[in-house]
């Protein structure tokens, strides 16, 4: 059956990527519609995790009403963005990405067409300077999302170490932190598979938010454990409650 989902899904998938990524390559690159980005980004997720089987339970109840947020987010899979994209429709996402991400044909495109930032964790001035981007679109009312960990957790058993950036960007734009849990994708669609997982039940949770005025640029780091540290308490709690297949 998982194997049947499994082509089901991508037999869908890349030809509805390939729609939706002309279409925001148009709008927003061309016509520079936001509305029009935010349409794809909508709808794309939505219907990727229709196909995939993917079930999601979120609890938002302790976020914001009003952008700019910051969304600090562990990272399990390539379904996170979907999830991500689903659950915070009413806000204006961009994501701080891998630029690697950004050289795929059509979804590198589309991804710079809908305002996404690409970021280079391995040379470090160049991620100060993604930073800084997102700082500015924060300004301009956007939420940037950040993955801490950097890339797809493969040991689902804990999160992985917090790199700094995003709380970089939270001290420099004011902006409150909304930390996200997730359980659940990294079995959905594992890390370096292409087969879908038998377990599609997801759990998304909102953490109350963090004013980031109690920290300095030189307090990054503790601002970063304290994320960790009240994000694993929840991402623990979560994986005891997986109920497992959807």
């Amino acid at each position: 059956m998982t194997l049947i989902r499994t082509i089901w899904f991508y037999l869908l998938l890349i030809p509805a990527t390939v729609i939706f990524c002309l279409i925001a390559i148009i709008g927003g690159g061309v016509f520079k519609s936001r509305a029009v980005c935010k349409w794809v980004e909508r709808n794309w997720s939505a219907f990727s995790l229709w196909v995939a089987g993917v079930r999601v339970d979120a609890d938002l109840s302790a976020l914001p009403e009003k952008a700019p947020v910051v969304f600090i987010a562990n990272h399990q899979s390539d379904f996170d963005t979907f999830l991500l994209f689903a659950v915070l429709s009413r806000f204006p996402l961009i994501f701080v990405a891998k630029k690697s991400l950004f050289r795929i044909p059509l979804l590198g495109p589309a991804m710079l067409a809908a305002g996404h930032v690409p970021i280079n964790r391995e040379n470090s001035r160049e991620a100060m300077k993604a930073m800084n981007v997102a700082a500015e679109r924060t300004t301009e009312g956007f939420c940037p999302v950040v993955f801490p960990e950097g890339t797809r957790q493969r040991d689902l058993t804990r999160l992985g170490e917090f790199k700094t950036g995003g709380a970089i960007l939270a001290i420099k734009t004011g902006s409150p932190i909304a930390p996200l849990v997730m359980y659940g994708p990294g079995l959905a669609l594992p890390a370096g598979r292409f087969m879908l997982g038998k377990s599609r039940r997801v759990t998304v949770r909102a953490l109350p938010p963090i004013e980031p005025g109690a920290y300095t640029l030189k307090q990054r780091d503790q601002l970063s454990n304290d994320l960790h540290d009240m994000m694993s308490a929840v991402y623990n709690d979560l994986a005891s409650k997986h109920t497992g297949d959807a």
